[in-house]
């Protein structure tokens, strides 16, 4: 029907458990990839969704990255100020509130952004994970509009390798190219 419906899950979701080797539980769903894979992520998915899941797409941040800028970067409304740093992780986020183009580096430092360092305002989304996934698909939104511009039919391998060598799926090759074929006739307002 031409539509595109995003669902997002919020890592913290509960679940009924998921027991790891040592025989300690955990409740939340990001557990259930973390000690399952994603088999058992596709299954606990399916219970919270209602319907299973038939296939998956696991993008890494690195394609992410260079997906962005092979679209020559998203122009975005940054919601608030937004400053975290954590050298464990090699993660430094540095952005300002307002419309900017946000480059690769800087829309995975959207993506990521859950709250400020302490004593740094604001501290986080007024509406905690639920402002966060808002801010997510709404990127997402004005990532898929960007790719689907006209230019960017010229970019069409740079789009593609930034995919493909940054992907894992089960999805058969063929049922992925005539969904990619599909996805370029779906306009970016029914998404």
């Amino acid at each position: 029907n031409q539509t595109v419906g995003l669902v997002s899950l919020p890592r913290d979701t509960f679940i009924n458990g998921v027991r790891e080797s040592n025989g300690k539980n955990f409740y939340k769903l990001n557990a259930a990839y973390a000690y399952n894979g994603i088999d058992g992520l596709k299954t606990e998915v399916s219970k919270i969704l209602g319907f299973p899941i038939d296939y998956y797409i696991k993008v890494n941040i690195s394609g992410f990255v260079r997906l962005v800028d092979a679209v020559g970067g998203v122009e975005f409304y940054v919601p608030v100020d937004m400053s975290y740093d954590d050298p464990t992780q090699d993660l430094h986020i540095d952005l300002q509130a307002g419309k900017q183009k946000l480059d690769g580096a800087k829309a995975i430092q959207l993506m990521r952004w859950r709250q400020n360092n302490p004593g740094i305002k604001p501290s986080g989304y007024a509406q905690g994970d639920i402002g966060r996934i808002e801010t997510q698909q709404d990127f997402i939104k004005a990532l898929i509009k960007q790719v689907l511009v006209p230019e960017n039919v010229f970019k069409v391998n740079a789009i593609a390798d930034a995919i493909t060598k940054n992907t894992e799926t089960d999805v058969p090759l063929g049922e992925l190219v005539w969904l990619g074929i599909e996805a370029l006739k779906v306009k970016s307002e029914n998404i």
